[in-house]
């Protein structure tokens, strides 16, 4: 037979309530048997300290007694002392009591008897002792009984000048009998023991140890035992108890002080024996308990029994008003309302029209309705709630009804009200009975209102970024295609021209051109989809902005030369260009805002690219704003709101055919989120577009560069930028020289002729290269022709100056520096006409036609057959000779087996088998060798985003480049590396 899931599932639920309800109640048991031991045990040592003092007091008291009785003697025999020893032994046994006499003994030993001589060493020390007058002594051995006594006495001074005792002794072992009883059914037992734990009186008890003489040394065996903190409790003269480990197990020791001679008394009983009574009481109050519960669930079954149909009834209308707001019943035959179980006040304004009682429930229900329910339903209402109505479904045998209507409110939105009632029929009159429940559900429908709502939203949401994907794709068919059809149509043109050199040339650059597009597609997309999915990450590294800012522009140069564009540099207050953070990051950011502002600015435009430092030398941070802005065909209010969307491109793009993903200033926008900072734009359709990014970077904590050589020195700047001029005067100021500018080349001659004339000459000229009327190369031309070679003249320019170079340098053109010009390159480039340096090179890169690595051995590192072929052709073009490893382990095990210098370098692929790329690379750098440190490890992979570089540079490599390979990049990154 097989039952329902629901069923089952029901099943599970109620055994795992009733196997938690019993651990439960195992738990509470235990935990009740426990307190109740605990109390208990508490109890019986409260009890056993009781006792313990009973028998101290009783103790007390008999020695006390004593030494009240010594006291009288001593004041009545006062008279007796002038008539001897003799006669005063012969008063002293009158007063003996007890079988056991009073005894007189004197210093030098005379007793009662004349038969006794000597003194026990305790008496002994008495007598010596003169500040002694009464007290207890012993236990010692009694020389006129031989017993082992415990005395009290009282000093006396006899005729003669001696001192005597009158001593009352008690046998020991009526102490054992009278004050040291057994307890607890004789399981039990007492000590009297002194500060030091001697042990004064032992119990007569067979558990007595009758082989110790200390009450320490009982519990001693057990390390368990806090000895030390029962010894400062008795010194400190309290009364109390403590558990410790003994011969019986576990015992509980009370101790209580006895006033005299600083004794204690001390009870001693078997843990168990205790826990025994405390079972024994349990046990019976868990007997009684039972017959209890049995009792009480007896009278309670046959209370139920008789009140269940009631009970029933009740709980069965608690259940269902126990979330109402409204609920009420009524007689519907004898039209009233029986009772108000609750309202939350909402009927209160209509139960006010009735002052008497039971309140009509036909009326009452009118005047509710007219005053609380909303126009729109109060005609629903009416015709639901009408006796007549209620009369009907009964006899049709429907015994609930729904409505939900809507009450007047003094929000913003009306009371929704979700009714419910209930019928019966009361057995005794046959009246027909109703139970009105009305609830609240405002709050959940406008949830529901408002989860539609969102849904909505989200399916609207959802269509968007459908069509925005579909837009997308449907765009990026064109860009895709593009490209892929250059590649595919120059690869069937270059095939049809094997033999024609001249047109298979020109069908491999536009395949490569076309090859490098569609690589920057993909690598935007790629880009997008690491941020999309949370990815995307960042670094911390130290960095020269300089530098950064040069490999941009340079790698950007060919692009703004190629659509004519001007660029402007400028840099205001950048005091600190060795920065610390993700280098990487920030030249994606740099990139993509100048590619768009090259790309979107029709040719012969202007590009200005302004760096602002915001510093405080008191903080680790400096704010850097970094601005871009072109005149190009700007944007429209419209697409400003989307700018920074996924997939979004303008109409206009399109039209104008400009290439693109509609990815970079996502990509931009959420690289500048990740670092922390913020970015701006502002456009006007026609006219151009700014964007700014403000970042705060963290200083690198250097000292200023202060070259004596250079301070005072004249120099003079031409530019026809002003504030080109002013940037670098700042500079050139700050570093101690004395600068001046001038606007054009012509003035700046004049310039030149009269500091001359002054016999003031400048020590260097700075020349920007294009400026209107009289260029860089022909003011150099002008000043050699007048003043000689002798002058430095260094030719400014924010562009490839390699189309002029050769025709500069025969001008006399003594330098090149490019813009923007930071503190340090400018300083590094005027330091070397005053400290001439043979071994740095102002060089930067290579470039591919120039690239010579002849006599270069290289170990090319890559397991893929096609990809090594392709890097061998490359490396053999530039001359350098190659050896091949498939492998990381291979690589490792040619470099252990090569001479030290053997290979100038490593080109080292990532994802390889047996052993990858960082595995090798690591593996290298620890080899006991001395090149091992020393060889560069350049990484050639297709893993080429920013966390992967990471990687590599963290793996002991000296440089990435990626897959596909960029020719150029490879030359210059090898020319770089191989010293």
């Amino acid at each position: 037979m097989k039952f329902p899931l629901r069923t089952i599932r029901k099943n599970g639920y109620v055994m795992g309530a009733i196997i938690i309800s019993t651990l439960l109640m195992v738990f509470f048991a235990l935990s009740f048997i426990r307190t109740v031991q605990e109390a208990l045990w508490n109890n019986a040592v409260r009890n056993l300290i009781e006792t313990t003092q009973q028998g101290a007091n009783g103790l007390e008291r008999a020695l006390k007694r004593d030494k009240e009785i010594l006291f009288t003697l001593a004041q009545e025999i006062d008279v007796f002392k002038s008539k001897g020893t003799e006669t005063l032994c012969n008063k002293l046994q009158q007063f003996s009591y007890s079988g056991y006499p009073i005894q007189f003994v004197t210093q030098d030993g005379t007793w009662c008897r004349p038969d006794v001589k000597g003194l026990p060493e305790e008496v002994k020390t008495v007598l010596d002792d003169p500040s002694t007058t009464s007290g207890i002594v012993g236990p010692y051995i009694n020389p006129m009984t031989g017993r082992r006594v415990l005395s009290a006495y009282v000093s006396i001074m006899l005729q003669d000048g001696q001192r005597a005792l009158i001593l009352k002794s008690t046998p020991i072992e009526d102490f054992y009998n009278k004050y040291s009883p057994a307890f607890y059914n004789n399981a039990g037992f007492c000590y009297a023991v002194n500060e030091s734990g001697d042990i004064i009186l032992r119990s007569l008890h067979p558990a007595s140890n009758k082989s110790f003489v200390n009450i320490y040394d009982l519990f001693r065996s057990h390390a368990e035992n806090d000895l030390d903190g029962l010894s400062q409790k008795m010194k400190e003269g309290k009364t109390g108890a403590m558990l410790f480990h003994g011969e019986r197990g576990k015992e509980v020791l009370c101790y209580t002080p006895l006033h005299f001679q600083n004794w204690y008394f001390v009870s001693i009983i078997p843990n168990n024996v205790i826990l025994q009574d405390a079972d024994s009481i349990l046990k019976k109050a868990f007997t009684l308990c039972g017959v209890s519960l049995i009792c009480l669930l007896f009278v309670v079954s046959i209370y139920l029994r008789t009140r269940e149909r009631y009970d029933n009834e009740a709980q069965y209308k608690q259940a269902i008003v126990s979330n109402a707001d409204i609920a009420f019943s009524f007689d519907v035959s004898r039209d009233r309302i029986e009772s108000i179980l609750c309202s939350n006040g909402m009927l209160n304004a209509a139960l006010s029209h009735f002052s008497s009682s039971p309140v009509p429930f036909n009326a009452f229900i009118q005047c509710w309705v007219e005053e609380s329910v909303v126009p729109e339903d109060r005609q629903l209402v009416l015709e639901k709630m009408a006796p007549e109505r209620f009369h009907e479904l009964f006899e049709k045998g429907k015994m609930e009804d729904d409505l939900e209507y809507r009450l007047v409110s003094d929000g913003k939105h009306p009371m929704f009200i979700k009714q419910n009632i209930i019928l019966t029929k009361d057995e005794r009159t046959g009246n027909v009975l109703g139970l009105l429940i009305a609830k609240d559900v405002t709050e959940a429908r406008l949830k529901e209102s408002l989860y539609t709502q969102a849904l909505k939203d989200a399916c609207e949401s959802a269509n968007q970024a459908n069509q925005a994907k579909s837009e997308f794709l449907s765009s990026m068919s064109h860009d895709i295609r593009t490209p892929m059809n250059g590649i595919v149509g120059m690869t069937e043109i270059a095939k049809a021209n094997v033999h024609n050199a001249e047109s298979m040339l020109e069908c491999l650059n536009k395949i490569t051109k076309s090859s490098n597009l569609l690589l920057d597609l993909i690598n935007e997309v790629l880009d997008m989809s690491k941020i999309e999915s949370g990815k995307l990450s960042v670094s911390e590294s130290e960095f020269n902005l300089a530098e950064l800012v040069e490999n941009v522009l340079l790698a950007l140069q060919p692009l703004l030369k190629q659509k004519k564009h001007t660029l402007h540099v400028h840099l205001k207050d950048v005091v600190h260009e060795d920065i610390i953070g993700d280098p990487l990051r920030l030249q994606q950011i740099f990139t993509n805002l100048m590619s768009n502002a090259i790309k979107y600015t029709p040719e012969g435009g202007t590009i200005d690219f302004s760096i602002l430092e915001i510093h405080d030398e008191s903080q680790p941070y400096s704010t850097f704003q970094f601005a871009f802005k072109d005149n190009g065909m700007g944007m429209t209010p419209e697409f400003l709101e989307r700018l920074f969307l996924p997939f979004e491109r303008a109409d206009e793009a399109r039209q104008e055919k400009i290439p693109g993903t509609g990815l970079g200033m996502a990509i931009t926008r959420n690289i500048v989120n990740i670092l922390g900072g913020e970015i701006n734009v502002s456009s006007e359709w026609g006219k151009g577009t700014t964007f700014t990014v403000i970042l705060h970077l963290k200083k690198q904590i250097k000292n200023k560069d202060v070259i004596q050589e250079l301070k005072g020195l004249p120099i003079l700047i031409m530019d026809d930028d002003q504030a080109a001029c002013e940037s670098v005067c700042l500079i050139l100021n700050d570093a101690g020289m004395r600068s001046e500018w001038v606007l054009n080349g012509k003035e700046g001659i004049e310039r030149i002729n009269s500091a001359r004339e002054r016999g003031q000459d400048y020590f260097a000229i700075i020349v920007d290269w294009k400026m209107p009327g009289m260029d860089g190369v022909e003011v150099t031309k002008r000043i050699r022709s007048q003043w000689g070679p002798t002058v430095p003249v260094i030719i400014l320019s924010a562009y490839d100056w390699s189309e002029i170079e050769q025709e500069a340098r025969q001008a006399g053109v003594s330098e090149f520096i490019a813009k923007p010009l930071f503190r340090s390159r400018l300083l590094y480039v005027l330091e070397q006409f005053v400290i001439p340096q043979s071994g740095k090179d102002m060089a930067h890169g290579c470039d591919s036609a120039t690239a010579d690595l002849s006599g270069k051995r290289i170990l090319l590192v890559e397991d893929n057959e096609l990809n090594a072929e392709i890097a061998r052709e490359v490396l053999a073009m530039a001359g350098a000779s190659t050896e091949e490893a498939m492998n990381g382990k291979i690589a490792v095990e040619k470099m252990q087996a090569s001479a030290e210098n053997y290979y100038d370098a490593i080109l080292m692929d990532i994802q390889m088998p047996v052993m990858n790329g960082y595995e090798a690379a690591r593996s290298i750098r620890k080899l006991p060798r001395k090149d091992a440190e020393s060889i560069p490890i350049i990484a050639m992979t297709a893993d080429a985003f920013a966390e992967d570089i990471q990687r590599a540079q963290d793996a002991g490599m000296n440089a990435h480049v990626a897959k596909p390979l960029n020719i150029n990049l490879l030359y210059q990154v090898l020319a770089h590396w191989i010293k």
